[in-house]
């Protein structure tokens, strides 16, 4: 006999009997049930009214669920593919060029691209530590151009020979190239390498080091050896002689024959 059980703290309704199952219902009609074994069946659950913990349900029953317009499906996946939204946003895709196997995460096409300047990814760390944010690669093409010290006169390149490479990693900077000149025009006095992509900075510290490997039509002689120096703070490198008995000097123009050329490639430190 099924019987309804009042207390000062609890309402208790009793089904007895194998199989049988408590019922709700309003004008005659049953809104919800409960089984013999524990089930609740209903034919509305107002989720915005739920509150508290719940306790667990078996996905697998569910049916009928209203998305409120939000998520709705999960396209195809295979192992390991992460998920976005989908572009309607009530569908979620699996990436197949995006995947996480619980160590790795793999980018099967595509670039990293960071939503704002300044960002990077910090390597060596297990945390966001500037010293060690990769923040910033570029490569790219740079035209250098002999001049006087001041910069206040060109000569003219040999069309074929005035092409420069540069990597830029951080604040290092990585140059190649090779020049020659078909005419000094005006240039004289002291010369220099105008055109760096990037201009030197940080002190002494920060001038790096440039080599000539190839020379032509340099008036030096045996003994003497031509390199490049960064000057801090300016975008255009000091062409300097060393003599093995003399010392290091800047070369002139007078140094320089109207077809004079050189190859050259190091590194030096940028902002």
């Amino acid at each position: 006999m099924s019987t309804i059980k009042s207390s000062s703290e609890d309402l208790t309704l009793n089904a007895d009997g194998s199989g049988n199952d408590i019922k709700f219902q309003i004008n005659a009609v049953e809104k919800a049930s409960i089984s013999s074994a524990g089930l609740l069946t209903s034919t509305t659950i107002d989720a915005t009214a739920l509150t508290g913990n719940l306790p667990a349900i078996d996905g697998s029953n569910l049916t009928g669920i209203s998305s409120g317009g939000t998520i709705t499906a999960l396209n195809s996946a295979t192992e390991n593919e992460l998920v976005t939204v989908g572009s309607t946003t009530t569908e979620l895709d699996a990436e197949a060029n995006l995947t996480f196997d619980g160590t790795d995460l793999t980018i099967g096409a595509g670039d990293i691209v960071f939503g704002t300047a300044g960002k990077g990814i910090c390597l060596g760390v297990t945390s966001n530590t500037d010293a060690n944010t990769l923040d910033d690669y570029e490569e790219g093409t740079w035209t250098p151009v002999i001049k006087n010290e001041a910069g206040t006169y060109s000569a003219t390149m040999h069309g074929s020979f005035d092409e420069g490479t540069y990597t830029k990693i951080g604040r290092i900077v990585i140059i190649s190239g090779m020049i020659a000149t078909s005419s000094l025009g005006s240039v004289s006095g002291r010369i220099a390498l105008y055109g760096l992509p990037y201009a030197a900075t940080g002190g002494f510290a920060g001038y790096g080091s440039i080599s000539v490997s190839r020379g032509a039509g340099l008036a030096i002689s045996a003994g003497q050896n031509v390199g490049l120096r960064p000057v801090n703070g300016s975008s255009y490198l000091d062409i300097v002689v060393w003599d093995s008995t003399a010392g290091t000097s800047y070369m002139d123009a007078s140094e320089w024959s109207a077809n004079g050329g050189i190859n050259f490639g190091g590194t030096y430190q940028a902002a």
